[in-house]
């Protein structure tokens, strides 16, 4: 399983993250700032998914939680 997240850096607060498998019901991503503070939730519900974030500039981590594994991207936010 792959998981893509674009455009990076993102500069409009929109970003796409993409997979190779259908998502399950229990899947979820999870945006998480530089200080381990949990940003955001969102529940996937194709292997397209695009979210609006309201974040500061600075680094996240992207997690996708699946049932059997957790999926880290690391993303910069420029503006």
């Amino acid at each position: 399983k792959t998981i893509v997240v674009f455009p990076n850096p993102v500069n409009e607060q929109v970003v796409n993250v993409l997979c190779n498998f259908e998502p399950e019901s229990t899947d979820k991503i999870v945006i998480i700032d530089n200080l381990g503070l949990v940003r955001g939730e969102y529940a996937p519900h194709s292997i397209e998914s695009k979210l609006h974030l309201s974040l500061g500039k600075g680094t996240y981590l992207l997690r996708y939680i699946t049932a059997d594994d957790i999926y880290t991207v690391r993303f910069v936010v420029s503006q």
